[in-house]
């Protein structure tokens, strides 16, 4: 009998997977993350039956659930993450953290591992509680985690300031910086201000990658903001690409903006003159008109008039997108 085919009975896999996990571990998981099983498991049954058998067996199922199954229980998700970081910190554990690299899975053996497991999980999944897992890291230099952490909860400076003092990875600070540009703007000045306070070469006014940046990355500065941050004596010729291309941009930007408020402006007018055209209509009131919705005379009453010129009594004007006589509605009619 073997209970980790797909058309085992539920009854037989509870009554000898226990038995399967003790003498073969990576069979019994088999039994659980068999993704063509008829009848599907609960994944909360599952955990609390695999639960006593410790992490090396809830892990794997838990991966599957998440890469496998798809599965959106955000407490899938934190769990997983929660036995990744433990698993590290057990590893560290009396260490003094030398053994750490600054990029994550460079270490041999099970640390590296895992620590490429957790990454990947922090990249992917939207469902993990960040803020919980930098607390659990926080004194523990695990900086690519803390990295993808700080990027997810959308602090995106601190994120830089991490990757230029602790990664001391230049070319990713910069690529992170047109990465995120559009969720915020500040990142390239920022990282320019950064490269600016770097000592300088002998006979350079200007760092070596500051000079980079404003060459490469122009469209993402404001010479305005720019300018001042430059030695009073720097010669404006050193920077001329910058500068150049830099107002190629914003002269682009401006005459995109142009057009634009232009095609806005036509718009505007073709509302204006919609809205003129069916609101300046001339009707009739006499004593005889009827008010649709109760039948009574509007007489000298208080009235409310749709634009299709249906009248009513301001007490019977109870919706005023759609008209109580044609059921048509005001909104949808272009």
């Amino acid at each position: 009998m073997d209970v980790s085919q797909p058309n085992c009975s539920i009854h037989l896999i509870w009554d000898y997977a226990s038995w399967v996990l003790r003498r073969d571990m990576d069979s019994g998981i088999k039994i659980f993350t068999n993704a063509d099983r008829k009848t599907k498991l609960q994944p909360k049954e599952v955990l609390d039956y695999l639960g006593p058998f410790g992490n090396m067996v809830v892990e794997p199922y838990l991966e599957f659930l998440i890469y496998d199954c798809k599965d959106e229980n955000p407490d899938v998700h934190n769990q997983l993450a929660s036995m990744y970081v433990s698993t590290i910190k057990a590893l560290l554990k009396n260490s003094d953290y030398s053994v750490l690299s600054k990029r994550a899975g460079s270490e041999t053996g099970l640390l590296g591992f895992m620590r490429t497991k957790l990454v990947r999980l922090l990249k992917e999944s939207k469902l993990v509680k960040h803020s919980a897992i930098l607390t659990q890291i926080q004194g523990i230099p695990l900086l690519q985690e803390r990295l993808e952490c700080l990027t997810k909860l959308k602090m995106y400076l601190k994120a830089l300031s991490l990757i230029v003092e602790d990664l001391q990875d230049f070319q990713q600070a910069e690529d992170y910086c047109s990465t995120h540009k559009q969720k915020d703007s500040t990142l390239t000045f920022s990282l320019l201000q950064v490269y600016l306070n770097q000592p300088k070469e002998e006979g350079q006014k200007l760092p070596s990658r500051a000079n980079s940046l404003l060459n490469t990355h122009a469209s993402e500065l404001n010479p305005v903001q720019v300018l001042p941050l430059l030695p009073p004596d720097f010669p404006l010729s050193e920077i001329s690409d910058f500068l150049t291309m830099s107002m190629q941009h914003n002269h682009h930007l401006y005459r995109s903006n142009q057009v634009v408020k232009g095609l806005s402006k036509s718009e505007n007018m073709k509302v204006r003159y919609s809205k003129m055209v069916n609101t300046n209509k001339v009707f009739l009131m006499t004593r005889d008109v009827l008010c649709p919705v109760c039948q009574k005379p509007i007489g000298d009453k208080v009235f409310a008039r749709y634009p299709n010129n249906t009248v009513v009594h301001f007490k019977c004007f109870k919706n005023q997108s759609i008209c109580p006589v044609t059921g048509i509605n005001f909104k949808k009619v272009n």
